[in-house]
C-alpha cells in the first residue's frame, strides 16, 4: 500500500506521540500534551498532516527554514515543497526554555 498524506486528526494523537518518542532527537514539550495539541489542530484545521501507510502513522513533518535562507528554500522547492507567506511561526513554552 502506498503512503498517503492526510490531515492530522485528534484520534492520531497516541500514534503520533509514540512515533515522536521513538524518534532520536525529538523532545516533547508541554505543548505536545494531548489537550494543547488537540486544541491546536482543531484551531488550525488544514495546517498539520500525517503520513500513513496501511492506516498506520509512518511520518509527520513540519519543515521550517530561516526566512533568509535562500539555499534551503531553493532546495526544498525542487523537491515539491511550497514556500508559504500566509503563516507565521510563534512559540511559547511554560518551562521558560525558548529552544524547547
Amino acid at each position: 500500500m502506498a503512503t498517503e498524506i492526510r490531515e492530522f486528526q485528534a484520534t492520531d494523537y497516541d500514534a503520533v506521540v509514540e512515533l515522536w518518542r521513538a524518534s532520536p532527537g525529538v523532545t516533547l514539550r508541554d505543548a505536545d500534551a494531548r489537550e494543547p495539541l488537540t486544541a491546536y489542530i482543531q484551531r488550525n484545521a488544514g495546517l498539520s498532516f500525517v503520513a500513513t501507510n496501511a492506516d498506520h502513522i509512518v511520518d509527520k513533518c513540519h519543515l521550517m527554514a530561516v526566512s533568509d535562507n535562500h539555499h534551503a528554500t531553493a532546495f526544498w522547492t525542487t523537491l515539491g515543497w511550497v514556500d508559504r507567506a500566509d503563516i507565521r511561526l510563534m512559540s511559547h513554552t511554560s518551562s521558560g526554555v525558548t529552544t524547547a
